[in-house]
């Protein structure tokens, strides 16, 4: 039993001087197998660093990092296109519709055009209190009908340039509000029929700006950036956005006021002469609804008159529950492709509920110095308390009557009849 082990040992020996080719030839393989596995894996994980020297062509410097399936995308607009898998999420952030006070916002998309691999449409941004951007760059998703399954689809970079290059620098004021337009551009890396184009919100988007005589990029992230009317559902489905709008007319100073089942905002059109009485403006205003959120209704608007500016919208369909700051920036736009934009006046300093009913005229004042529907709800509850513990206590000590001497009287009673 004690040589078995040096018997081991010595079979061992010829085994490997039998086999050592052989067993070279599979640590060869094995080797250059984990080489491929460990290269495949850091071409996975690695940070892609492009970099290009002409932006305006469609190129431009920036990191794309290549995420897993199933995660989300990261990295720069400005990335170089490239091909993602299909179950890759696009704009798992979604976008923001009640933040009306935001600096950067987007109004409208239209004029959708793709031939071959060239894409082109419009954007309508809104700048409030900061330096007009002669640039915008936002990431694109493109998907393609053909009637095999296709696992990949594209991610590209789009570029807008603003079409007025006058407006570059201003900083628009509260009492100067206007629509900016730019035409933006993409190239799709497939040469196939569009299905979809989605505007990617998990990639930030960049703003130019000039910094020390340069021109440089600020990222901002869509949190930030707020979509009125129906350019969140728009920028879903770019690719039906065909319309292009020829021309934008502005509601300003805006004052609100109901009657029944209209809403009727007052206010000046600027320029006042684009609208004519009758016109219809399909409005698409932020209204609450019956589950509490918050979203974009669309309302017919009849403009009743030109001087003084005046919208009557109907809103016998679907009741309409909102605030004077989300009415602000509501948008329609009219059958012949006018962009119309309401501007409420004081629109961040006044908290009114806007509600229309079926039968009377309502509208409710929060910021107003009497007691809320909830404060005077709150105090009945209390006083109800109050009385119906007094209640309790007056019944718990209360002083019994005594009790009757049944006893004694039947006593007696026994003692006279004997």
């Amino acid at each position: 039993m004690r040589y078995l082990f040096p018997l081991l040992l010595l079979f061992l020996f010829f085994e490997s001087v039998i086999t050592t080719k052989s067993l070279k030839q599979r640590l060869a393989t094995a080797a250059k197998a984990l080489k491929i596995i460990s290269d495949r894996k850091r071409k996975l994980e690695a940070t892609d660093v492009i970099t290009s020297t002409d932006i305006e062509e469609g190129t431009a410097s920036g990191n794309y990092n290549q995420t897993a399936p199933n995660q989300a995308e990261s990295g720069d607009a400005a990335a170089n296109a490239t091909t993602v898998e299909d179950d890759k999420p696009v704009s798992t952030q979604g976008t923001e519709s009640d933040k009306k006070t935001a600096q950067v916002q987007i109004m409208k998309f239209h004029g959708f055009t793709a031939v071959n691999k060239r894409i082109n449409f419009g954007v309508f941004f809104y700048y409030r209190l900061r330096a007009i951007a002669r640039m915008a760059i936002f990431r694109l998703r493109i998907t393609y009908n053909s009637r095999l399954r296709n696992l990949a689809e594209d991610s590209v970079p789009s570029y807008c340039t603003i079409k007025n290059p006058n407006l570059v620098g201003v900083v628009p004021s509260e009492d100067n509000p206007q629509n900016v337009d730019y035409d933006c551009n993409a190239t799709a890396l497939q040469d196939k029929p569009i299905g979809n184009v989605t505007l990617n919100t998990d990639i930030n988007m960049q703003l130019s700006k000039v910094q020390n005589g340069k021109e440089v990029y600020d990222s901002l992230d869509f949190s930030e950036i707020n979509f009125n009317g129906n350019s969140s559902e728009e920028s879903q489905s770019l690719q039906q956005n065909t319309k292009t709008i020829s021309s934008t007319v502005s509601l300003k100073d805006t004052e609100a006021s109901v009657d029944k089942t209209t809403l009727k905002l007052k206010g000046t059109f600027d320029p006042s002469n684009k609208l004519t009485t009758g016109t219809i403006v399909p409005l698409s205003i932020l209204t609450e609804t019956s589950s509490g959120d918050n979203e974009n209704v669309e309302y017919d608007c009849t403009v009743k008159s030109t001087s003084p500016g005046e919208l009557d919208c109907d809103t016998s369909s679907n009741l309409l529950k909102t605030t004077v700051q989300n009415l602000h920036l509501s948008t329609g736009t009219t059958s012949d492709n006018t962009l119309v934009t309401v501007y409420m006046k004081d629109y961040n300093l006044n908290s009114t509920d806007i509600i229309t009913t079926g039968s009377n005229r309502y509208t409710y004042n929060k910021s107003s110095s009497g007691l809320s529907g909830g404060a005077i709800a709150g105090i009945v509850i209390a006083c109800v308390a109050v009385l119906l513990a007094a209640s309790i206590a007056a019944i718990m000590l209360r002083k019994p009557a005594p009790p009757i001497d049944n006893t004694t009287v039947v006593g007696l009673k026994t003692v006279e009849n004997v």
